[in-house]
């Protein structure tokens, strides 16, 4: 498996905490230089209400933002990495302009008293961009927040599901009904719900979707587990009683407590799969559900490749959305 590009989006309903939705948003974009993949360098208010209320806060916000290096306690977020790709991030942050997006906040001339050759730049601000933008559709990874407006729900719902890239997403609300909506449908491999970097923990998957992810399987979770484990099939029975003919076709097994029903020759009745002795026939129950094959079994064991015996007791699914239902004050 490997890891592609990401464009992470979080979507804020007009029903959102607004204040406590500002400060997720600003420590997930500018968090890290935005140098990380679950960075969120666009966000999607829904309606122009929403939006102008969206946009005065996160103004606020980046008025108080420090810049610093790594020794600093009190730094929010340092250099990028390298000359190179601070130039990049700058051309990016030309590109915007020039395809005609609001340049609300340029970081592009930020210095650092004392660190005037470090690799810094300050908090930048983009509104009213667009879908069709190339600075919107590509991963710019750097300090760089995009506000793109949408009208409606359903506007919001097709900007993550219609980029390229699917890494993650996170919707700001505090209607049930929309967030569950909204995670069984977006075309996204991680969903936050209230939650601004949906990274779950380590025994659930990681991964996205789409560009984002290119392979079979995900990383961390049981899938981690069995992308480094081999697995061994056996398959046995015990001989009893009379000789059986020869079987010309595939063995099939049947497990569960109606299994194995053939009576003795003695006229006495077989012992089913499970080991117990039927005390008379009857007709098997309908069930609701199938009978578990674990019913008659040990539970399955995965062995990964450097020998360690581990149960197979995780459960994943294959998106799990990470949720926080915000109560009291905001927090940074």
């Amino acid at each position: 498996r490997a890891v592609g590009g990401a464009k992470s989006h979080g979507i804020i309903l007009p029903d959102a905490d607004l204040e406590q939705a500002t400060r997720d948003i600003i420590g997930a974009a500018y968090g890290s230089a935005g140098e990380r993949c679950m960075a969120l360098p666009v966000v999607v208010p829904v309606g122009a209400k929403t939006a102008d209320a969206l946009r005065e806060r996160v103004l606020s916000e980046i008025e108080t933002l420090k810049v610093g290096v790594s020794t600093d306690a009190a730094a929010q977020y340092g250099p990028v990495v390298t000359a190179t790709h601070r130039q990049r991030v700058s051309d990016y942050i030309q590109m915007g302009v020039d395809e005609g997006a609001e340049l609300v906040v340029d970081g592009r001339d930020f210095a650092l008293q004392g660190y005037e050759k470090g690799f810094f730049i300050g908090p930048s601000l983009f509104d009213q961009v667009k879908p069709d933008m190339k600075t919107y559709q590509e991963e710019i990874f750097g300090p760089v927040l995009q506000i793109v407006r949408a009208e409606t729900f359903e506007d919001a719902l097709a900007l993550p599901s219609n980029h390229q890239y699917g890494n993650g997403v996170a919707i700001f609300t505090r209607n049930g009904r929309a967030a569950r909506e909204f995670a069984a449908r977006v075309n996204v491999g991680m969903v936050g719900i209230n939650v601004p970097i949906p990274v779950p923990v380590a025994y659930h998957t990681f991964g996205g979707w789409k560009r984002s992810a290119f392979g079979d399987v995900n990383q961390h979770g049981m899938e981690g587990v069995k992308f480094y484990t081999k697995v061994k099939t056996i398959t046995a029975r015990w001989p009893e009683g009379e000789v059986a003919d020869s079987a010309f076709v595939i063995p099939t097994m049947k497990s569960g407590r109606h299994a194995d029903r053939a009576q003795r020759s003695d006229g006495t009745p077989a012992q089913t799969g499970c080991g117990k002795v039927l005390r008379r026939q009857r007709p098997p129950r309908r069930r609701l559900y199938p009978q578990r094959p674990e019913a008659c079994a040990r539970p399955t064991m995965a062995v990964p490749l450097d020998g360690r015996r581990m149960g197979d007791h995780s459960h994943t699914v294959s998106r799990r959305p990470s949720s926080r239902w915000p109560q009291g004050s905001a927090r940074r």
